[in-house]
């Protein structure tokens, strides 16, 4: 099959979740298909490689107009009552780049990572099949962030989550196949349009990349949490972590936060015995392998974290909130450890760092499950079913 592939973001560096997700497709379809990537913008200014995919298809970008003037021109075409999201994100550019692309060549479908690309769908004349990877429920994201706010704050991301919803629906009645992370989404999306099935393809990891590191690797009481702190759900996980669980630790443990865009007020509370934030690291692998315990604090988010199918991969034990852990079969304590209160994640957190053996336990079966289920070449072979339905 001829694929066009829209992604908001080219995949490139390798540094969240959502670029290695939408690598790892790109790289499963071109197993098997012709696959033309159009992304929003040239990663170079972001330290990206524009001929990172030049091996696997052809890739073309959209050079998008100023941030300001994109922002006010959304206002004024779909009116100041639409999602903020959609008024920051929305390109008349690259729904005109895809149309073009479309009408110059015959494709046999078009596949929408993420909503920023899906809700062009409607509006563009594209083959009749489409593919919507929702990555994560928006309108879920925004709702999580509405229960914990308060205030102006609170009906904001309440009416940010009502007006994504509906355009989740509208791309959800328009697209041929949509494909959640998780069943949890999986059932937030259908909801949203009861009579179109959402199949579930979950995210994975590169388990013959990613392996146990030696034993005599681990500094005993580290602590360590990996993702993109720009992310809401990942900061504020860092600062529950620093204002709840810690202070029910005794001395000894050093938390370690590895990932770029820690917000200014969290490393201001940088402290080389307790807390280290080294920001965007070239590799994460020395990190894993010193690790004692690997912790996931999360409150809030949807899909399923590439953040703890890592640690499962390089065999490490793991307590997690059960909303850090959602999505993955994971069984407590056989595969990880599930604290929901800060007494409860700081105790679990003791229990490990005094039983090596538990500790060993946890590690080899969550490495046995990540090897089992989510290595990327298996559920490349799933996505590669889906197009061949």
């Amino acid at each position: 099959m001829k694929i066009l592939f829209l992604t908001e973001r080219f995949p490139h560096p390798l540094h969240d979740g959502g670029s290695q997700r939408t690598y790892q497709v790109i790289r499963a379809l071109a197993r098997e298909h012709e696959v033309t990537v159009l992304a929003d913008g040239d990663p170079t200014p972001r330290g990206g490689d524009p001929d990172f995919l030049g091996s696997l298809c052809e890739t073309q970008f959209v050079t998008p107009g100023p941030p300001s003037a994109s922002l006010w021109r959304n206002i004024l075409t779909q009116g100041p009552g639409a999602s903020l999201w959609k008024l920051k994100n929305w390109s008349p550019r690259f729904l005109s780049a895809a149309g073009r692309l479309a009408a110059e060549k015959e494709y046999d479908a078009v596949h929408c990572n993420q909503l920023d690309t899906a809700w062009y769908v409607p509006a563009g004349n594209w083959p009749a099949l489409s593919v919507f990877d929702s990555h994560n429920s928006l309108h879920t994201y925004f709702l999580d962030r509405a229960a914990s706010a308060r205030g102006f704050r609170r009906w904001l991301w309440g009416r940010e989550s009502r007006l994504l919803a509906q355009v989740e629906a509208g791309v959800l009645q328009r697209c041929t196949h949509t494909v959640a992370c998780s069943e949890q989404d999986a059932d937030c999306l259908s909801r949203l349009a009861p009579h179109r099935s959402c199949r579930v393809i979950p995210n994975g990891v590169d388990t013959g990349e990613i392996q146990p590191g030696p034993a005599n690797a681990v500094v005993p009481g580290t602590l360590l949490f990996i993702g993109n702190m720009g992310y809401f759900p990942n900061s504020e996980a860092v600062r529950w972590f620093l204002d709840d669980v810690a202070p029910h630790l005794s001395g000894g443990f050093q938390f370690q936060a590895v990932g770029a865009n820690l917000p200014l007020s969290l490393q201001q509370r940088v402290h080389p015995a307790t807390f280290v934030a080294p920001g965007r690291v070239p590799a994460v692998a020395s990190y894993l392998a010193a690790a004692e315990i690997y912790v996931v604090p999360l409150l809030n988010g949807s899909g399923t974290r590439l953040k703890i199918l890592e640690a499962m991969a390089a065999g490490k034990a793991i307590v997690s909130t059960r909303k850090g852990a959602e999505g993955l079969p994971l069984r407590a304590d056989e595969h990880v450890v599930f604290a929901d209160t800060p007494r409860e994640f700081a105790e679990a957190i003791r229990r490990l760092h005094g039983d090596a053996g538990w500790r060993q336990r946890l590690g080899e079966a969550a490495r046995a499950l990540a090897v089992d289920q989510f290595d990327w070449q298996r559920l490349g072979d799933q996505w590669l079913e889906l197009y061949r339905s």
